[in-house]
């Protein structure tokens, strides 16, 4: 790095400390089962019209085998008090997690659940979302890139990429 980025990094590490781990687990652990994780929920839920699979996507601290009772009855219980409203997409994962046995512990921490550790760099457990990697792994190393003649996305074969370039795309 250059020395103005150099002088940058020092800059935002005096003004902010350092995350660690510990930082994490302790958010996760306040975070799980708050206030503001139920609003996060309803409103991700709205956002992706119960689409329960996109949802788990997007929502910080959750993994599906760990939450989805816990989530199915926060959002029962809002549709009950008619806060959200049901769909169809929603009934129907509700209705396989129903046939589901539930956690022992659902808001116990992931590193006691085992959730979190040595196999954590694992492209599987890379992601919260378990839709994202077979999708990766079945698209072709094909590499994007702006044309300025027509000013569109226009896609390069590998031929195009060098193979370092193209063995990483295969991993995006």
């Amino acid at each position: 790095m250059g020395e103005a980025a150099n002088n940058l990094q020092e800059y935002f590490r005096t003004m902010h400390k350092k995350v660690t781990e510990a930082d994490i687990e302790e958010f996760e652990a306040k975070y799980r089962g708050s206030n503001s994780e139920k609003t996060d929920l309803k409103e991700l839920y709205t956002k992706h019209k119960g689409n329960m699979n996109r949802l788990f996507c997007t929502m910080i601290c959750s993994k599906p085998k760990l939450d989805s009772h816990r989530f199915k009855d926060i959002i029962d219980e809002a549709i009950g008090e008619g806060e959200l409203k049901s769909t169809k997409v929603y009934e129907k994962w509700a209705k396989k997690i129903s046939g589901m046995e539930p956690p022992t512990n659902p808001l116990e921490r992931r590193a006691n659940a085992g959730l979190s550790g040595k196999n954590s760099s694992t492209p599987s457990s890379r992601t919260s979302c378990p839709s994202v990697t077979p999708r990766r792994a079945a698209r072709s190393p094909r590499k994007k890139s702006l044309s300025r003649r027509n000013r569109g996305w226009r896609a390069e074969g590998p031929r195009g990429a060098s193979d370092a370039a193209a063995s990483l795309l295969a991993l995006c």
